[in-house]
């Protein structure tokens, strides 16, 4: 089985991650809390081996950092889902602010160009 990260940011925009694309689907207005927010345009694209790497680096620091990991999903935290790893598969829940939260988005948002 290929790994695959999804992640789901404070905005419930997706990024679904393998070790060839990268798929971005953003909220969109009508389905948004507010009704306004609009995470941007789609995007799927072919990613280098590297830019895989820092994403699975980020992911890896991110698992391992139990500290900013919480119980339950709410606005302005990020979820995770590992599939088809080796090692750390499952989910875990960054906290809003966090760190590693942070690290993993500006990795994720410079592979897809949204950063």
């Amino acid at each position: 089985m290929t790994t695959e990260y999804r992640y789901g940011d404070g905005s419930a925009n997706l990024y679904v991650v393998t070790p060839t694309t990268i798929e971005y689907d953003p909220m969109k207005p009508k389905y948004s809390s507010s009704g306004i927010y609009d995470g941007g345009e789609p995007v799927k694209k072919t990613i280098t081996p590297e830019e895989f790497a820092e994403i699975t680096i980020q992911i890896e620091k991110a698992f391992a950092n139990k500290s900013e990991h919480i119980q339950n999903r709410e606005k302005g935290t990020g979820s995770v889902s590992v599939f088809g790893a080796t090692q750390n598969n499952g989910s875990f829940i960054l906290a809003r602010g966090s760190k590693a939260k942070r690290e993993l988005e500006a990795a994720l948002k410079k592979v897809v160009g949204n950063d």
